[in-house]
C-alpha cells in the first residue's frame, strides 16, 4: 500500500480559537478529523480529546497483532466496524469524564470522522457534520451523511439541497460525541482503486463549496496535495473564513492485492 497524504488546519478569519483538530497518521493509516462545540475553550478541548483518544486507542491495536483486544466481536461481524465503534465509545467516555471533572465544560461535544485504510479497503466512521469525500475518475461523491437538522429536512423533502447554506439552522447538529450517552457512529466500507483521492474536512470547508465546485480543486491529475490543500484553505478564507478550516487529503497510489 502506497499513500500520499497532507493535512492542514487554519483558524479562519472570524474565530478567536481553532476548535478543529486532526490527526494524519500515514504510518498506521489512521486519519481523524473533529470539529468541537460548546464555546471556544470547551470546543477545543472536546475535539482534541476526541482525536487523541481515538488515535491512541486504535493505533495501539493496529500496531500490535498479539494484543489482547479490549472488546469482543463475533465471527460474523466486521472487525473494523467493531473496532471503529469501540473507538467512538472510548472517545465519548473520555469527553464525559472531563465534563464530570469540570462543570464549566458542560454541553461540550464534537463531530468526528475517521478513515482507516487496510489493504484494498477504506473503513470510515462518522458522527456529526464533518465529511469524507471520494474523488475518483473525475467525479466526486460525499461518502458520509451529515447528522444535522438541515440534512434531516432535506431527506424529509422540507428543504432543497441547494438551499442548505442559506438555512439559518444549518449548523444545528443532531448527533455528536460528548453531550449524551454514546451513540453508534455511521460505518462505511469501500473497496479502493489506484488514484482514489479522499478529502476529509470540517464545515469550514464544505459550507463554502458544493460538490461541483470542489471538483475544480482536483482536476489536475497528480497535483501536489499540499498545493491542493492550501488552495482550498485560501479559497475558503476568501469566501469569508467564518469558521475554522481543516482538511486531510489521502491519495492512494498503490493498493495491496
Amino acid at each position: 500500500m502506497k499513500l500520499q497524504t497532507y493535512s492542514i488546519t487554519d483558524i479562519g478569519r472570524m474565530r478567536r480559537e481553532n476548535e478543529d483538530c486532526l490527526k494524519c497518521d500515514s504510518e498506521n493509516k489512521v486519519f481523524v478529523i473533529a470539529d468541537g462545540m460548546g464555546g471556544h475553550v470547551a470546543g477545543k478541548i472536546a475535539s482534541s480529546t476526541a482525536v487523541e483518544k481515538f488515535h491512541s486507542e486504535i493505533s495501539r491495536i493496529l500496531k500490535d497483532s498479539k494484543l489482547t483486544l479490549p472488546f469482543e466481536y463475533k465471527s460474523d461481524e466486521n472487525f473494523y466496524e467493531v473496532l471503529i465503534k469501540y473507538g467512538y465509545g472510548q472517545v465519548n467516555a473520555a469527553i464525559n469524564t472531563k465534563i464530570q471533572k469540570d462543570s464549566s465544560l458542560q454541553g461540550m461535544g464534537t463531530t468526528m470522522s475517521v478513515v482507516i485504510i487496510v489493504k484494498n479497503q477504506v473503513h470510515i466512521g462518522h458522527i456529526g457534520d464533518s465529511r469524507v469525500y471520494l474523488f475518483r475518475n473525475s467525479q466526486i461523491s460525499q461518502l458520509t451523511r451529515d447528522h444535522s437538522l438541515a440534512e434531516q429536512m432535506i431527506q424529509n423533502g422540507i428543504l432543497k439541497r441547494e438551499e442548505r447554506n442559506q438555512f439559518k439552522g444549518k449548523n444545528i447538529i443532531l448527533k455528536a460525541l460528548g453531550p449524551k450517552e454514546a451513540e453508534a457512529p455511521d460505518y462505511i466500507v469501500r473497496d479502493l482503486e489506484p488514484n482514489d483521492l479522499f478529502l476529509m474536512c470540517t464545515d469550514g470547508v464544505h459550507n463554502y463549496f458544493e460538490e461541483d465546485s470542489l471538483i475544480s480543486f482536483f482536476e489536475k491529475k497528480d497535483e501536489n496535495l499540499e498545493k491542493i490543500g492550501k488552495k482550498i484553505v485560501k479559497a475558503a478564507n476568501e469566501k469569508g473564513g467564518q469558521d475554522n478550516i481543516s482538511l486531510v487529503l489521502i491519495r492512494v497510489k498503490e493498493i495491496e492485492t
